[in-house]
């Protein structure tokens, strides 16, 4: 098995950051809904980063930012130098991690030689995944696809003669731990080729005659996990755990030992007492995984609060535009922020139309014209 980090985003302090001479930018025209600005940094011809900054909302620390480094970057030999010697050039203070994807590449599993059959044997449920949520495939015929046929054709639980399966997911991306299990041959060959990805391949022998590459990835938000490996539990929160290679294992198979746990449910009535299918064999030390959990008091406090959000909502409906699209705009990333999403739908809260922070400036913007 082959590890990488795949994707890597920080929430950083920029109060102090600064340009230099060896170092090259493009300023995006383009924006994100919460941040007014985006810069690209280079090093030559290669690009490294990408800078979001400048927030619209004041509710955001105005010298805050994301900091995404590019996806080729990860992949090279010499990253966590290239990272390093990038943050402190430009000053940049990492303050969180916001999302980490880590990777893991192979040909066959020790456990479970042929991936495909893994994923067919998991929707006729004759293998079991330990935990919340049931899985999605994807695939397609075994036929040559038809022009602007969708490349994914996604059953549950409906497994016919003549598919191929290539993709697996449990979890959302907005999920705590998001899982996914797919070809990644076949995904360069239908979406993008990476020659950074094939040169990883190729450097620790992986690529060999016709053989399908497959990924077994997990989407990480690592502020809501904790992860105890002999005694501590900084290694899910430094950006340098995930470009080096022996501490991304130690989160990786922590991960899988948790979020990609297999069993035979032949073995037992209830789940928890099957036997475990030894599907991936780690070569590090696994630590204990778990998810933050919120108080019940806190919990209450925080519904009690948004459903006073909604009816202030709901009685500023003859105001001006400006404010009543302020007040939506509450309500909605309230309700985000604290995962009451489903809570607020079940009680009729509306959180589907909400204007933009862009959509709230123009609306303020005039009423300052018409009161010149």
């Amino acid at each position: 098995m082959i590890l990488n980090c795949d994707w890597l985003q920080l929430f950083c302090d920029l109060k102090d950051f600064r340009m230099c001479p060896e170092y090259t930018y493009e300023r995006l025209t383009a924006s994100s809904n919460v941040f007014s600005e985006l810069l690209e940094i280079y090093q030559g011809r290669r690009k490294l980063a990408m800078i979001a900054m400048k927030p619209y909302s004041p509710i955001i620390d105005k010298h805050s930012g994301l900091v995404k480094i590019i996806n080729s970057c990860l992949y090279a030999e010499d990253c966590s130098e290239v990272v390093s010697q990038l943050l402190s050039r430009h000053h940049i203070r990492p303050k969180s991690l916001s999302r980490v994807d880590i990777a893991g590449d192979f040909v066959s599993l020790p456990g479970y030689p042929d991936p495909e059959k893994l994923i067919r044997d998991i929707l006729m449920e004759k293998v079991v995944r330990v935990g919340r949520g049931k899985g999605q495939a994807s695939g397609k015929q075994g036929r040559r696809r038809a022009e602007h046929e969708p490349f994914a054709a996604i059953w549950n639980h409906d497994v016919d003669k003549g598919l191929s399966y290539e993709y697996l997911r449990f979890g959302k991306r907005s999920s705590n731990v998001a899982v996914y299990m797919y070809d990644k041959t076949v995904e360069m060959q239908e979406v993008t080729r990476k020659p950074y990805i094939v040169d990883k391949w190729r450097r620790n022998g992986l690529v060999e005659g016709d053989r399908h590459v497959w990924r077994l990835e997990f989407s990480l938000k690592p502020a809501e996990l904790e992860l105890v490996v002999n005694g501590f539990d900084h290694l899910l929160y430094d950006w340098h755990s995930y470009l080096f290679e022996h501490t991304l294992a130690m989160i990786y198979y922590s991960v899988a030992d948790k979020y990609f746990r297999l069993v035979d449910p032949t073995t037992a009535t209830r789940i928890t007492r099957c036997k475990p299918l030894k599907i991936i064999l780690p070569t590090t030390p696994i630590g204990e995984l778990s998810e933050k959990t919120t108080d019940s008091h806190s919990d209450r406090s925080m519904r009690v609060f948004l459903g006073k959000l909604s009816k202030v909502n709901d009685e500023l409906r003859t105001e001006q535009q400006s404010v009543r699209m302020m007040s939506q705009y509450l309500v909605k990333h309230y309700a985000a922020d604290t995962d009451l999403q489903e809570w607020a739908s079940q009680r009729g809260i509306n959180l589907t139309e909400v204007p933009t922070e862009q959509d709230i400036i123009n609306a303020l913007a005039d009423v300052v014209d018409r009161r010149k």
